[in-house]
């Protein structure tokens, strides 16, 4: 009977160093996914921002949309919903408020 509770603290021991492994590699995972996803949200979010800046820019030269679609390589509907948002904060058109616009609607 004591031989049986030794295997069975053995067990227990290894099923509970199992569970702790298992939660370690887990959070592991858990933190490369985030920062993967992190770091591919902010490289949209900056070419976002990219892309406004060069349609503001366009904008204050007196550019139309399709002028701008052509040069900026993006389907005119994309520009012209930028334009429309920047509008409202042109002269200056201030990109971080822009972007935060577009991402709401």
């Amino acid at each position: 009977v004591e031989m049986k509770n030794a295997f069975q603290l053995l067990e227990e021991r290894g099923e509970k160093r199992g569970v702790e492994i298992g939660e370690k590699r887990g959070v592991e995972i858990g933190e490369k996914r985030g920062m993967e996803i992190g770091e591919k949200r902010g490289m949209e979010i900056g070419l976002d921002k990219l892309l406004i800046g060069q349609i503001c820019k366009k904008l204050a030269r007196g550019m139309d949309i399709p002028a701008i679609a052509k040069e900026v390589e993006e389907p005119e509907e994309k520009v012209s919903k930028i334009c429309e948002i920047a509008s409202k904060y042109a002269p200056d058109y201030d990109v971080e408020e822009i972007l935060k616009k577009m991402r709401a609607d």
